[in-house]
């Protein structure tokens, strides 16, 4: 992803990234868009869905630890 799409996007939560992702694909979707129009929304979504994934593998890498044995268990938060 590129450094200007980090930057736009820190800002949003998980949620406004995924609904931004949602209106790119609905757009799309419609086929009104020129081609240029298409491929520019096109590459806005990829790098939604780049983002999107990141945050969802950030979050569950922090919901798993690694036991002494190496087994992998729900993080229980120590509280």
């Amino acid at each position: 992803m590129s450094e200007n799409a980090e930057k736009e996007y820190e800002d949003l939560t998980l949620e406004e990234v995924l609904a931004k992702l949602e209106n790119v694909v609905e757009t799309l979707g419609e086929g009104t868009c020129t081609l240029e129009q298409s491929f520019s929304l096109y590459k806005e979504g990829m790098s939604l869905l780049q983002e999107g994934n990141a945050r969802i593998d950030r979050v569950e890498k922090q919901m798993l630890e690694i036991g002494k044995e190496g087994e992998v268990h729900e993080f229980s938060g120590g509280m």
